[in-house]
């Protein structure tokens, strides 16, 4: 978030199409201030309203002391934000700034252990996740987990804490069909993608096979004399139509560029996959106010020529 911050307003000054932003930071949603700018992913905004909708209406959870613990900075206030919509209270609340996990999070797993918590939502990077299972876990802290989508690679949390099973039964909201799920047809096709290009097959070739997938079907409904209005204009009046692994819709229109408006609950197991819960989706706007509401999507199929 931080680094597209420094450049959106420059981008946007020259016209230049800046499409399908990898960050969840719920202010690059203003088509008035930022006309050139899609995001892609559900803001963070929208993913604490999914978390605190999911948390209410599951019978294992509301009941339990929750806390929680946030990344300083916009990544950190978009979830307070949403939490604070969803009508979540935390027990406890503690942060962290970036960069701080290479120092350790002893002091805040003592914070969450003496608070009693017995739910902690975690808003932060991955590394950070792996420092904050880790640490935990050799202090005997064993609450339920629930962790952001952006902040739970396994291959990472593998590589950084030694086993993926730190992940094992944690919870984490997501929009897009599970990795290991090859009997879906946007899956199996994407990973073939990856292996004829000889790259690994893990979230982020994942992630950016599909969204070049979208990329390429917002360039073809711009018509042939590709200019920037045209872009701009496609995704506004076509993004509902286009397909992709995603399991949620999308909007983008000349009042909203809200991208992927919602999540499903979804829980890691031992090998770190995620296994989805839910069946519905939880989908919500980035405003300030209102909950996320349950709803029913089913996606449509990858066109025929999604292999090249």
């Amino acid at each position: 978030t931080p680094t597209h911050s420094a450049v959106v307003q420059d981008l946007n000054r020259r016209g230049i199409p800046d499409v399908f932003v990898n960050t969840g930071g719920a202010a690059f949603d203003n088509p008035r201030r930022y006309p050139m700018t899609f995001p892609y992913f559900p803001s963070y905004i929208v993913e604490a309203k999914a978390m605190g909708y999911y948390i209410n209406k599951t019978s294992s959870l509301k009941g339990k002391r929750a806390c929680l613990m946030y990344q300083d900075g916009e990544f950190g206030a978009n979830a307070k934000t949403g939490f604070k919509a969803a009508g979540i209270n935390f027990a406890e609340e503690t942060s962290y700034y970036s960069g701080q996990q290479l120092a350790g999070f002893q002091s805040q797993v003592t914070t969450l252990a003496r608070a009693q918590c017995e739910l902690v939502v975690f808003f932060g990077v991955t590394s950070a996740t792996a420092v904050l299972l880790g640490t935990a876990a050799k202090a005997g802290f064993k609450p339920t987990w629930m962790v952001t989508s952006v902040g739970s690679d396994p291959d990472i949390i593998g590589a950084l804490a030694g086993s993926k099973a730190l992940l094992n039964d944690v919870y984490v909201p997501s929009w897009i069909e599970p990795i290991q799920n090859t009997k879906n047809a946007y899956v199996k096709q994407m990973k073939v993608i990856a292996d004829r290009a000889k790259l690994p097959w893990n979230f982020y070739t994942y992630y950016g096979i599909n969204t070049a997938y979208v990329l390429a079907q917002a360039l073809e409904s711009a018509g042939p004399n590709l200019t920037r209005k045209g872009f701009v204009e496609a995704l506004e009046e076509n993004a509902s139509s286009f397909r992709s692994a995603a399991v949620v819709p999308m909007r983008f229109s000349k009042s909203s560029h809200q991208g992927l408006t919602g999540f499903y609950m979804g829980q890691y197991d031992a090998a770190g996959n995620v296994d989805r819960l839910t069946k519905y989706i939880m989908v919500a706007t980035s405003s300030s106010s209102g909950k996320a509401k349950k709803a029913a999507y089913r996606p449509a199929g990858p066109t025929k020529k999604l292999l090249p």
